[in-house]
């Protein structure tokens, strides 16, 4: 696999990275080429044990239309009929359409539970850290969503987990607007830390 060059420093791409939701994505694709180089980079994440426990499944084409419809099955199976949001099918599918990939975001349980769950789930947050991170260098924009209806049965069968395989939600993989100024809203640093 050939390597796509990056225009940022590791500090730099921390400092920028920033949700960016799919409203907003351009109509450039995220190139096939590009999308594998990013699942390499979540390859490398720390993880105990090297139980190496992120999985990801690649929903692209109309693939992406399929996984918008098991979601919205999977919402209006859950939300009881009163308290659903008319705009949150039409968001669904807005979003699955203005994407480039959706990248369901999985973790497979050590059948040996080797190690606490906690660990694992934290190997698959740095896998997607690096995603996101090598992602903002290279331009792409990402929105990581978690509905609770990740779980249900309609999603579990679209995704064809395997047993002790699940799903922690999805990202929304675009291009984003050059021009996209996303102003951080961090405190500083000085007040989460304390020295011994």
């Amino acid at each position: 696999m050939s390597t796509i060059k990056v225009e940022q420093t590791v500090l730099e791409s921390i400092k920028n990275r920033r949700s960016v939701y799919p409203e907003v994505f351009t109509d450039e694709l995220v190139t096939k080429e590009e999308l594998e180089q990013l699942l390499e980079m979540a390859n490398y994440a720390p993880n105990h044990k090297l139980t190496q426990p992120w999985r990801f499944k690649v929903a692209a084409g109309d693939r992406k239309t399929d996984f918008a419809e098991a979601m919205v099955a999977a919402y209006e199976a859950v939300v009881p009929v009163e308290k659903q949001l008319p705009k949150k099918p039409r968001t669904l599918r807005k979003r699955a359409q203005k994407s480039s990939f959706m990248l369901a975001i999985c973790m497979q349980r050590d059948p040996k539970a080797s190690l606490p769950e906690w660990e694992e789930l934290a190997a698959m947050s740095m896998a997607v850290q690096n995603i996101w991170l090598v992602g903002e260098a290279m331009g792409i924009g990402m929105y990581w969503g978690s509905p609770g209806f990740m779980v249900r049965p309609e999603i579990r069968e679209f995704l064809q987990l395997a047993e002790g395989e699940t799903c922690y939600g999805l990202l929304f993989i675009g291009r984003k607007p050059e021009e996209l100024d996303l102003v951080s809203s961090r405190t500083p640093i000085s007040e989460k830390v304390s020295w011994l």
